[in-house]
């Protein structure tokens, strides 16, 4: 009859009609969630019966029950057994499942049986361990808790173990244990399972939640899945937010230290396996780290907005509980550039010091004027010096500066003649389309004097590529008929910085200097933020975050922020409105945003953002595209060739090309633009002429690795279940031993390999004559990982990899994507290759040697790992043509 669908108090139930067999129906009605629906004629329901007087059935009853698969007594009536005349040691009646005699009949068996023996034994090791974890616990006042049922034996054992304990103290903090019970129900389980915990008073105490009876609860079956064990045996979320809850407040009340939270962009990041550098491993390399001091340590007018927008920004800020209020003096007052701004408590603290206090700066203001002004244009040819001078007209035009100046009317201006001054250089972008003035910051010591205390916390093409798969889950997870497309736009702030004033105090110390081809020198004195200082970046990136924050909670548009750029997203239907509505928000605050042209494209199903290419084509099935950004390849070749031209400065031109190349190498399109960023970086102190075929064959590789890069696919219905990777590698008398073990935990599968390095690779390290020669086991664990990774690189596509190894170099470097020495970085770029076809998402842990199970492989014994993962043979761990090839060097240039 198929499925069926039943109404019942509000609720809706699926499932199937029971076929008759006989006439009859037969089923566990306490196990079995059953409905009966109406019937015509007789019916008849035996539920549960007991036999008694048995020969007064009828025939015909006799012969119902029997063909019903009944057991019947004789004709003849029971004869009662007579009272024992002695007094029974127990007496148990009603005894429900038996449960107490089961027990004692096992205990007894456990005790006869030899093949029962060992498990017992294993049982009671278990307990004494367990045992000896808490009084470890409790002599180092560390908080812990255990977990189980609460009618295991776990519990006698456990007090057994502590009464029979020699130390008294332990027997005595023992007892002051606290004992909370709860049900799984009330925090969001399907069934009602008890949960006793044994823990520190005062610890979990608000989690004794016993079942209230106001929810439905799935029944518990003779018979269960694995699925259904393993969601039995997993605790609810919410049982586990409410524990972490308690936990972080215990250990508040008892003033302990605790890790800073990990920032939303770091939590996009380990979403997608992206596995940044300063995440420290669970494990650290080091005991113990001191930090000592130095020995000499170092020393220690607005225009963009009306008052009545201001306001209304800030009553906004403060309406929807914005962390960082204080960033709207920025806007009010202007910004400050140097000194010291006091530290957002929204924000991570990394501090940079100020090398030099403002009264030295300004005490020096004058006579660091009149150095710069004898250095006249530099370098500056004349094209650029046109540009230049251009674009400074421009910036005087739009009231971003005043109008040029003598050296006495700027000391007039400013009623004293201790003014600095910065000069500035051009920057053509996109191919002579764009010229960006910069202001040299660095050059007149104005960065010099100012101290940051911020963390730039930015939303780069990780964490949009997240935000978008996040979406992406959630439309799965809604009703087909509700999937709508999505398209996404990247919002532009245009000459953003221009759009914040100077603080009056410091404008005396950024008065622009523009020099003729003679060498005379014209001012022109700031009223808005330059294109070349450290405070500005870190004011605007404040105020920046606040339009994000705006968007994303008043007008509910998901995004990101990336400096001037805001990547949104919205559904098709409603996108041009809410493009309207995004821009009217911003002409009310008074911000100036791209509208039309290149930087003002509407909502589309595929846009360019930070320096990529996003395709929302395919969210509807799960499914979002990343690929290089059209013309990428071409502008990274033209730097390459301007490098080698010799044209201006070799260096600079250098250090343009590689901040293209790390900006290009994310996550999402590999990481082999970061290795020739690495090569590259061993031309900065090399002449042009000694660069010229180096580069050349840089400029081959990067045309080979940005053509053959495919697309990266991200679907949210990619396995999350990880697979488990230990890796170990052993230099011992010559031999470097390399050893892996890999655990699905989705198919309950694994496997085991051991070998060797072969020779010809080791010599190679050997022969590299670099520090510590003859110590090369990093390489060693190096090597093992990059090749488990080729071998089973199919396997690990589009998965979740841990991957543990114990050697703290061999994890750095396979995470940063680098290395100083010459024979680790090309392990790391054979580590990378396999995603060019097969990406992964990897995230590289250590581990310590004594719990790491390849350790037995790397040394050729394997036994205890094939136990542990049930094979029963290792698998060769021979080197792969393409790993050989990458190591010995005959490659390189196709792979980057």
């Amino acid at each position: 009859m198929g499925e069926q669908t039943v109404q019942h108090d509000d609720s809706e139930y699926r499932g199937r009609a029971l076929p008759f067999n006989n006439g009859m129906i037969r089923f566990s009605a306490k196990y079995t969630l059953h409905w009966t629906e109406p019937w015509q004629g007789d019916r008849v329901v035996l539920v549960s019966y007991t036999i008694r007087q048995s020969e007064h059935l009828s025939s015909a009853d006799r012969l119902l029950l029997q063909q019903a698969k009944f057991a019947l007594p004789g004709s003849r009536a029971l004869s009662l057994r007579a009272p024992s005349p002695k007094a029974p040691w127990a007496l148990e009646l009603f005894s429900g499942k038996g449960r107490k005699g089961r027990l004692s009949q096992q205990l007894l068996r456990a005790l006869s049986s030899p093949t029962e023996g060992p498990r017992l034994e294993e049982a009671n090791r278990l307990y004494k361990f367990a045992f000896d974890v808490a009084a470890f616990c409790i002599k180092h006042d560390i908080a812990f808790c255990i977990e189980n049922p609460p009618g295991s034996h776990v519990w006698q054992i456990l007090a057994s173990l502590a009464k029979a304990s020699e130390d008294p103290l332990l027997a005595s903090h023992w007892g002051r244990l606290e004992s909370v019970s709860l049900h799984a129900c009330m925090f969001g389980a399907t069934r009602a399972k008890p949960i006793r915990l044994l823990c520190p008073r005062g610890l979990f105490t608000r989690l004794a939640r016993p079942c209230d009876g106001q929810h439905f609860h799935k029944l518990w079956l003779h018979r269960r899945s694995c699925a259904e064990v393993a969601e039995d045996a997993s605790y609810p979320l919410d049982l586990c937010a409410t524990m972490i809850a308690q936990l972080l407040d215990f250990l508040r009340g008892r003033c302990k230290s605790l890790p800073v939270a990990p920032r939303l962009h770091d939590h996009s990041l380990a979403s997608l396996g992206v596995q940044p550098r300063r995440f420290r491993p669970l494990i650290p390399e080091y005991r113990e780290v001191l930090c000592l001091p130095r020995a000499q340590p170092l020393p220690p007018g607005s225009k963009v907005l009306s008052s009545s927008q201001l306001q209304g920004v800030s009553e906004v800020l403060k309406d929807t509980s914005y962390p960082d209020l204080d960033c709207v003096r920025f806007m009010k007052e202007g910004v400050k550039l140097v000194g010291c701004e006091e530290h957002p408590a929204s924000f991570p603290k990394k501090v940079i010091p100020a090398t030099l206090t403002e009264e030295e700066l300004r005490a020096t203001a004058r006579q660091r004027r009149e150095s710069l002004e004898t250095l006249g244009r530099g370098h500056l040819s004349e094209a650029d010096a046109s540009l230049l001078a251009q674009a400074t007209n421009e910036e005087v035009e739009a009231g971003f500066l005043n109008r040029g100046m003598t050296a006495k009317e700027v000391s007039d201006f400013f009623g004293h003649s201790s003014w600095g001054v910065v000069r500035r250089f051009v920057l053509i972008q996109d191919g002579g389309r764009k010229v960006r003035a910069i202001d040299d910051c660095l050059e007149c010591q104005l960065n010099a004097a100012y101290s940051a205390t911020v963390a730039l916390q930015l939303h780069d093409s990780d964490y949009i590529a997240s935000l978008a798969l996040f979406i992406a889950e959630r439309l799965q997870s809604s009703k087909a008929s509700s999937r709508g497309p999505w398209f996404g736009k990247c919002l532009d702030l245009p000459k953003a910085y221009k759009q914040m004033a100077v603080h009056p105090r410091d404008r005396d110390l950024c008065v622009i200097m523009i020099q003729s081809p003679s060498g005379e020198p014209t001012y022109h004195i700031c009223n808005s933020l330059m294109f070349g200082a450290s405070a500005s970046v870190f004011a605007f990136v404040r105020v920046s975050k606040t339009l994000w924050w705006i968007m994303n909670r008043c007008l509910g548009v998901p995004g990101g922020c990336f400096f001037d750029d805001y990547p949104l997203f919205a559904p098709a239907a409603e996108a041009a409105s809410v493009d309207r509505d995004i821009s009217r928000m911003l002409d009310l605050l008074g911000w100036k945003h791209a509208k039309s042209g290149a930087k003002g494209k509407p909502f589309e199903p595929s846009f360019d953002v930070l320096g990529m290419s996003l395709d929302l084509g395919s969210i509807r099935e799960g499914k979002v595209v990343l690929a290089n950004k059209v013309g990428r390849a071409e502008k990274i070749l033209e730097k390459v060739a301007l490098a080698s031209s010799g044209n201006g400065s070799f260096r600079q031109s250098l250090q343009v090309l590689m901040g293209h190349l790390n900006f290009v190498s994310g996550f999402f399109a590999g990481r082999a633009l970061r290795h020739v960023a690495y090569d590259l970086n061993q031309l900065m102190s090399v002449d042009c002429l000694s660069a010229r075929d180096p580069l050349t064959d840089l400029a081959s590789r990067v045309a080979g690795i940005l053509q053959s890069t495919p697309p990266r696919s991200l679907h949210c219905s990619h396995t999350r279940q990880p697979i488990l990777v230990w890796t170990d590698g052993s230099w011992e008398g010559g031999k470097a031993g390399i050893g892996a073990v890999e655990w699905d935990t989705k198919s309950k599968s694994g496997g085991v390999w051991a070998g060797f390095v072969p020779k010809r690779i080791t010599d190679l390290w050997l022969k590299r004559n670099e520090p510590d020669e003859e110590q090369i086991i990093s390489q060693v664990e190096l090597y093992a990982m990059a090749l488990i990774r080729h071998l089973r690189q199919a396997k690990w596509m589009h998965r979740r990899i841990i991957l543990f190894c114990d050697n703290e170099a061999a994890r750095y470097a396979s995470i940063k994507g680098g290395s100083s020495s010459s024979s680790m970085n090309l392990l790391v770029q054979a580590w990378d290759h396999p995603n060019f076809s097969s990406p992964a998402y990897i995230w590289v842990e250590r581990v310590a040697s004594y719990s790491n199970v390849s350790d037995g492989p790397s040394r050729q014994c394997s036994g205890d790992a094939l136990a542990l993962v049930g094979e029963s043979a290792c698998h060769s761990f021979d080197a792969t043509p393409e790993l050989e090839a990458i190591l010995t060097g005959r490659r390189r240039m196709s792979m980057g």
